[in-house]
């Protein structure tokens, strides 16, 4: 007769909980999803499936050259407002009349 070993209890290992999201459907992944995902959820998702950042950004949908872009514009608009990234920012968001009443950052598309 074999002797009993006792042993730690298995760990949930699902990317969902290594990454820090409340489960895999319902209102609470859908209020995480719609208020943003904090970037270290896509670096769960690289540590845990072993996947490229560029993989990853491709799936999601994120265009490298769109992430670029936003950099240069963001940087641009931070020197404009002598190194204040918060008035930066909110000239970024906000309609600009001199672009026909449009927000500076939906000029960074496509």
């Amino acid at each position: 007769m074999r002797a009993y070993t006792p042993f730690a209890q298995p760990i949930d290992k699902t990317l969902w909980r290594f990454a820090g999201l409340p489960g895999n459907r319902g209102l609470d992944l859908t209020n995480v999803l719609q208020s943003g995902l904090p970037i270290e959820v896509f670096d769960s998702i690289h540590k845990w499936s072993d996947m490229s950042k560029a993989d990853i950004m491709r799936i999601a949908g994120i265009k490298e050259r769109n992430v670029a872009r936003l950099i240069r514009v963001f940087d641009a608009a931070v020197q404009l407002f002598g190194g204040n990234k918060n008035e930066a920012w909110t000239w970024l968001k906000n309609p600009v009349r001199g672009l026909g009443a449009v927000t500076p950052m939906s000029l960074n598309c496509d």
